[in-house]
């Protein structure tokens, strides 16, 4: 246990508290599904007002004014269970902290915001059916598709040349395509694949904007 606090306080403030934020509300959905407290009707309740509903954007009667807009973020930081949110803080975790290593908390937290909010966009548009969704792994594909426009550029200024570029280009898209394969097999084809993709382009396409390791000596956070 002391271990693991110390694992904690070594983490940038930023990336915990994105955790803590996926973390908590799924460990006191699990308590209220066991009994433990409120009722098993937090779960349901949880998703009619925080997840994203594709009908609400089509006619749908929204629970609160403001669902519309806000369920562009919220989805973020439900998720369907622990088998669900487990795999997606450690892949936070670790690509985070190399995020946070390379250009500091702040952009971190600003690409992996705007990667939520692409994911969302992404769902609206390209998602069939009314099915509601939610899961930080929209934001999670945007980390990689920041990083590896990051690693793209990096690339082609050590070694210039098109078959850099190519092969520069193809392994995120391999790397990419094969995660989504895995996870639409583990689910049973329950897969957000166009919050996934919009999260993707979002990371990759903002990532020009926010390429800064920081100056020797500089807290990541």
């Amino acid at each position: 246990m002391k271990h693991l606090w110390r694992i904690l306080l070594d983490q940038p403030v930023i990336l915990v508290l994105l955790i803590l934020s996926c973390v908590l509300p799924e460990l006191a959905l699990q308590g209220a599904d066991y009994g433990f407290w409120g009722t098993s009707a937090w779960r349901p309740l949880s998703y009619a007002y925080g997840a994203f509903w594709p009908g609400i954007l089509q006619g749908w009667t929204p629970n609160y004014p403001a669902q519309p807009f806000l369920m562009f973020c919220s989805y973020a930081f439900l998720h369907t269970g622990l088998a669900h949110m487990i795999p997606n803080m450690i892949v936070l975790g670790y690509v985070g902290r190399l995020e946070i290593d390379r250009v500091g908390s702040w952009r971190f937290l600003i690409v992996y915001l705007m990667s939520v909010l692409g994911g969302g966009v992404g769902y609206a548009l390209l998602a069939q059916g009314q099915q509601s969704m939610v899961g930080a792994s929209g934001a999670l594909f945007g980390l990689f598709g920041a990083w590896a426009f990051w690693d793209l550029s990096g690339t082609l200024r050590e070694r210039p040349g098109l078959s850099t570029l190519a092969y520069a280009i193809l392994w995120p898209i391999v790397v990419l395509s094969f995660l989504n394969l895995m996870m639409y097999w583990a689910a049973d084809g329950n897969v957000a694949w166009a919050t996934h993709l919009g999260g993707t382009l979002t990371g990759a396409l903002i990532a020009p904007l926010f390429d800064r390791r920081p100056a020797q000596g500089e807290p990541a956070d």
